[in-house]
């Protein structure tokens, strides 16, 4: 029996998708179906971590002339292969993830601002020194400029975060003393964290005070009121952004909140929901922009474009949740 049968016996016996086993191996589904398909054969490391998680012995997967036990295909249960995180790794973690979480603040701020630039430059007041037409191309030169920025930053980041992929897509565990370090870490962290959610709460509510004031006081300076605005949404944005991130990367080690393996799996749909949703919001948004020329007004698209997306997002997780329940359930009977 050749490796490709046996590997589809293994996990199959074992009750795992091919999914399940991809994420346990922390590689794509993908190379799972090459796999078993005989197109090509995993690496050595991959077949120790194999051998470990389905308790046989690398001479029984790799050598065709040795079969596997077919008279009580249930005697061995799967081994949950773990990777051991130690407190150097965590070190090193939690550093470049404190780092990680500037550049996202930063970049998430630079995404929002962007559109600072367009609104002034549309504002009566430029448009009167320098003329319609040059104000416009200059907001659009500037908003572009400044999302490039931001996007540039974003992309940076991932590219940075590639040596710590495993967290997402590998069951760990963290080494012994390990997780009450964490434990202390998180408390210490959690008044600072809870602040800045406070503050940036309070700044998003306040945000609107801006436009209301100047609309009713100083109509002709209405755009500067926008352009307050959406100065104070950046800056609540970038700091909730900052303290997330931070706060995300200590419940990622501890396996807690969204970061448990259901909530992973969640993560990785949201993810390629965001994929295509985002794209599509700039489309439209761009496409009605420039056939309308209404600059002015369509930045409205991405507040509701964000309403309506952390909408999706929670009835994604219900489904999710649904799912699993159901699941439980199922098992249960």
């Amino acid at each position: 029996m050749i490796f490709a049968d046996k590997l589809i016996i293994l996990r199959k016996r074992h009750n795992m998708s091919q999914e399940e086993l991809a994420d346990k191996l922390n590689v794509t589904r993908q190379s799972i179906s090459k796999w078993e398909g005989a197109q090509s054969v995993p690496d050595l490391q991959k077949v120790l971590q194999l051998s470990e998680l389905f308790g046989v012995s690398t001479d029984v997967l790799l050598k065709d002339e040795l079969q596997l036990d077919e008279e009580n295909p249930q005697s061995a249960e799967p081994k949950s292969y773990c990777r051991k995180v130690s407190i150097e790794e965590t070190n090193g973690y939690l550093a470049h993830a404190a780092a990680t979480a500037k550049r996202y603040g930063i970049a998430t701020g630079l995404c929002i601002f962007s559109v600072v630039p367009l609104l002034a430059c549309l504002s009566k007041q430029v448009m009167e020194v320098i003329g319609q037409g040059i104000a416009l191309l200059a907001g659009i030169i500037l908003m572009f400029t400044v999302i490039s920025l931001g996007v540039g930053t974003f992309i940076y980041s991932s590219f940075k975060n590639e040596n710590y992929k495993f967290l997402d897509n590998t069951v760990f565990e963290l080494q012994y003393g390990v997780k009450g370090i964490l434990e202390e870490r998180k408390k210490s962290y959690l008044p600072i964290f809870a602040r800045n959610v406070i503050i940036s709460v309070v700044l998003f509510i306040l945000s609107v005070i801006p436009v209301i004031v100047v609309s009713v006081a100083f109509e002709e300076y209405v755009m500067w009121g926008i352009v307050a605005t959406v100065i104070i949404i950046c800056v609540a944005s970038s700091l909730s952004v900052y303290s997330g991130t931070r706060w995300n990367s200590l419940q990622k080690l501890l396996s807690e909140g969204e970061y448990t393996f259901e909530g992973k799996k969640a993560n990785r749909l949201a993810e390629k929901i965001s994929g295509i949703y985002w794209p599509l919001i700039l489309t439209i948004y761009l496409g009605y922009s420039f056939i309308s020329g209404n600059w002015g007004k369509s930045w409205i698209v991405w507040p509701v474009a964000a309403v309506f997306y952390a909408v999706v997002a929670g009835i994604v997780e219900l489904a999710g949740g649904y799912k699993s329940s159901k699941e439980e359930n199922d098992d249960h009977d």
